[in-house]
């Protein structure tokens, strides 16, 4: 399934869940209650909240919550940016578990079934959902799309596959680049958390470029408001250039690409090159060229892989004509 449903990432809704039976008031004429709550099974400690009382609870999105009331009691619960899957729901009840993809809250009412006067409040705060990484599969497959333009304005439109070929004990992998014709290009080492770390051009297989240590495009968890940084040295044959990252998850969304829609989390990152020895571009000569690229990247929480990207470039100096300027890249096909 390519749209985790169960995710919604800005509803504000409100549902009354109330039960018949449990509680009670023991045959006298209390109708006053009290709270308790456990987080996935723990009690909360220090947690008792009588009627008449308001509280805040902070969990972790994907966190069961059950509260539980010594009468009988109606619930109400208003969600905000949070998604509400329920366990169990009655009179003595509460029980569910709460995911929020950029952070939320759930605002829960328990209020006496015999005295509706009587009502505590518990405001539940939900920080944005933190993802795992995905493991890679082999045979896993993208049929990517980039266009774009050059320094000059000319036109980039290209169509290849990337496909996972080769998965090792520790989870780090091989992904082989096609073109559609079936005619491989490159191979990329990646380590278990699909990051970048060699590529061995087809056609020069004897000579393997590295990133040193690797190149960090992803750091887990990943979750709404992350922010890392990372650097790497490349080495390719002759041609050397450092690198110096920035990353920030900025926002949860629902992108759509090909015939599927996914919900992602968008990350911008900000490279910056420099002594590189590029011989087309200022200082290149002398290994001390720079140039830098910004751009964005849609992260599919599902797959835990990009599936849409938006690169930006720009030289320090001479800005060479066929050079890349900027493009899209897109998956049209996932497997």
């Amino acid at each position: 399934m390519r749209n985790w449903t169960g995710f919604t990432a800005t509803v504000f809704a409100a549902m009354v869940l109330s039960g018949c039976g449990g509680g009670g008031d023991d045959g006298g004429n209390d109708t006053g209650f009290q709270l308790s709550a456990s987080l996935d099974g723990t009690p909360v400690s220090g947690f008792a909240l009588k009627d008449g009382g308001t509280t805040t609870l902070n969990i972790e999105s994907g966190q069961e919550v059950r509260l539980s009331a010594s009468n009988g009691v109606t619930w109400t619960a208003s969600m905000e940016k949070t998604t509400i899957q329920p366990k169990s729901q009655n009179s003595a009840v509460w029980d569910a578990v709460l995911i929020s993809p950029e952070g939320g809250t759930v605002t829960l009412v328990a209020k006496s079934a015999a005295d509706a006067t009587r009502l505590a409040t518990i405001r539940i705060e939900v920080p944005p959902h933190r993802y795992a990484r995905v493991a890679a599969k082999v045979g896993e497959t993208t049929f990517w799309r980039e266009q774009g333009t050059t320094v000059d304005g000319s036109p980039i439109d290209v169509t290849y596959r990337d496909t996972t070929d080769a998965v090792d004990a520790q989870g780090g992998f091989t992904m082989n680049r096609y073109r559609i014709d079936g005619t491989l290009t490159d191979t990329f080492l990646n380590d278990a958390d699909r990051n970048r770390t060699a590529r061995i051009r087809a056609s020069n297989p004897t000579q393997t470029c590295t990133f040193t240590p690797k190149r960090e495009h992803f750091q887990y968890p990943m979750f709404v408001g992350k922010t890392w940084t990372s650097g790497w040295q490349y080495q390719c044959g002759a041609y050397h250039e450092t690198a110096a990252l920035q990353a920030n998850v900025e926002a949860f969304e629902q992108v759509a690409v090909g015939s599927d829609t996914f919900d992602t989390l968008r990350i911008k990152y900000d490279v910056a090159f420099t002594n590189s020895n590029d011989g087309t571009l200022s200082n290149g000569i002398t290994g001390n060229a720079a140039y830098r690229m910004d751009y964005r990247c849609w992260w599919a929480t599902e797959l835990g892989r990009a599936v849409k990207c938006e690169f930006n470039y720009s030289y320090a100096g001479i800005e060479p004509a066929g050079h890349i300027r900027h493009y899209v890249q897109t998956a049209t096909s996932l497997q």
